[in-house]
């Protein structure tokens, strides 16, 4: 029994569905490339002033035990 017609119309559309799949992937990842660069920067600033305020507190705690 031969496949039916619309089985033909999907097995042409699947080439182009893919590649329409890909391109829209790649450009949502270029849009949140940027802000995710952006993000990281923000974080690991963050990170290392708690780090820097930490290590204050602990050299003036030690400085006024002198």
């Amino acid at each position: 029994m031969p496949p039916k017609k619309r089985e033909k119309e999907l097995d042409g559309q699947k080439g182009p569905r893919m590649d329409q799949i890909q391109a829209d992937h790649e450009l949502f990842l270029q849009a949140f490339e940027k802000p995710t660069q952006i993000y990281r920067f923000l974080r690991t600033r963050n990170q290392i002033s708690i780090i820097k305020n930490i290590t204050k507190c602990i050299v003036s705690y030690d400085l006024c035990k002198l």
